[in-house]
Order: C-alpha cells, then structure tokens, then sequence
C-alpha cells in the first residue's frame, strides 16, 4: 500500500448538512458502534452538529465528529453549578488514516498524528462557536478506555472529584476527561 502523504493546508473542516450525509455511507473507524452512530443515526440526531475533516486533495473524509452543548455538574459542600460546555458526543477517524504520523519525531513524546490534528481543527472550531455564538468554557468528553493517553496528550484531563459525570448508559467503561477553553 503506498504512504499516504497529508498537507494540513489542503484539509479542512466542514458542517456535515442533511444534502452531503452521505458521506457517512462510507465510512469505517473500525469501530463497530460509532460507525453505526455516523450511518444511521448522525443525519437525523437533533441533539448533536456532525463536523467532518476532509483531505481536499483527494476527497477523502479523514475524521467525523458530533458536537452537542453539555455542562460540567459541579458539587461540592458550597457549591453546586453547571458550568457551560461543548461536548465532543462522537470523535472516530477513519481507518485508512489511523496511526499517520506527520511529524516525523523520534520523540514518543513529541510525534504528531492525523489524529491530533483533526482534534486541534475541531477544538479551533469550537472556540470559534463559543466565541461567536455560544457561551461555554470547557470542552467535555467521554472516553473508551483505548484512547484515554491520546486525549491526555492533546491537553485534556480527568474530571476531579467534584465533577459529576453524565448517568447514560452508552457511557459505561468510558472516562469523562475535560478542557478548559
């Protein structure tokens, strides 16, 4: 198989609407139930906006994602709050870009991944949503248990113990990590 060579200038980020959803058809992240979620389920979601990172030079869909408002429940002895978040609902690349490194590091610490930087384009835009049209102030996600360190590597950590966690059930196995914006 040839490498696949990426320009991040030739990529960008785009609003899946209801005329392009096809564009999940397609997809595979190897993951049985988030793909279920783009194909049958995305389109017609009203709770969640599906964003999609795409290679311009060859069309090609690398990264979905959904995006729904949240809040981080606070409760502690004084105080009980929610504080205004975006949640990242559905993050999944796409297996043919899994595991491309664009840095080039020898550095574990330091290699850069498409991934990385699809999860960077989307953090951008949800500062641009929360800057224009949204007031929130932190990011919130709900990670399986595989993706934990690449999370922590982009800067997100766990939710302390006064953070309460959402009670779904699709939930179960994963951990809530956040993002101050």
């Amino acid at each position: 198989m040839d490498e696949i060579k990426i320009d991040l200038n030739n990529c960008c980020m785009e609003v899946v609407s209801e005329e392009s959803a096809s564009i999940f058809s397609g997809f595979t992240s190897g993951s049985p139930e988030i793909d279920r979620y783009f194909r049958e389920d995305a389109a017609s979601d009203p709770r969640n906006v599906c964003y999609a990172f795409c290679n311009q030079e060859n069309g090609d869909v690398i990264g979905l994602a959904a995006l729904c408002c949240s809040g981080i429940n606070l409760d502690d002895a004084k105080l009980v709050e929610l504080i205004p978040s975006i949640k990242i609902d559905y993050f999944a690349v796409s297996e043919k870009y899994q595991d491309i490194e664009l840095s080039g590091s020898d550095d574990p610490e330091e290699r850069y991944f498409v991934s990385d930087a699809f999860l960077s384009f989307l953090i951008k835009e949800i500062r641009e949503i929360t800057e224009s049209y949204l007031g929130a102030t932190h990011i919130v996600l709900y990670s399986v248990p595989d993706a934990v360190h690449f999370y922590k590597r982009n800067l997100f950590g766990d939710f302390e113990e006064f953070m309460k966690p959402e009670q779904y059930r699709y939930l179960d196995g994963c951990k809530p990590m956040y993002m101050a914006l």
